[in-house]
């Protein structure tokens, strides 16, 4: 049976992924946008179309304050260690204002040489 499940969660993830994808060549940004509200609409949105999102997002242009967002979301949703250091290497080169708040968060989540670790 987990089997099936990891089977399953990673289909889910490069669904995702493909579909985010699919949306933003034919309907661009804006469509890919909804696409991801509807996605967490069904509160099913995997850690993968995360990141192609802000890999869509990054492509596009976005502002640094949309960035923000989508990287605060994954996190939450998905914080894994390599999650928090992206986060943190955004924060440093584009917002580096909000660098000592993620690090923050982080330190709540996070013992000591595991931040060492994210900050390496």
């Amino acid at each position: 049976s987990s089997g099936i499940n990891a089977e399953y969660g990673g289909f889910a993830h490069s669904l995702a992924s493909n579909y985010l994808q699919f949306v933003f060549r034919h309907q661009g940004i804006e469509g890919a946008r909804s696409a991801l509200a509807e996605l967490k609409s069904w509160n099913t949105i995997p850690e993968e179309g995360l990141k192609v999102m802000l890999n869509l997002e990054r492509e596009n242009g976005s502002s640094i304050e949309r960035m923000n967002q989508l990287f605060s979301e994954l996190v939450s949703r998905h914080g894994s260690l390599e999650n928090w250091r992206d986060y943190l290497q955004f924060c440093n080169s584009e917002c580096p204002e909000k660098s000592g708040d993620v690090l923050w968060k982080c330190k709540k989540c996070y013992s000591d040489s595991e931040i060492a670790t994210i900050l390496q």
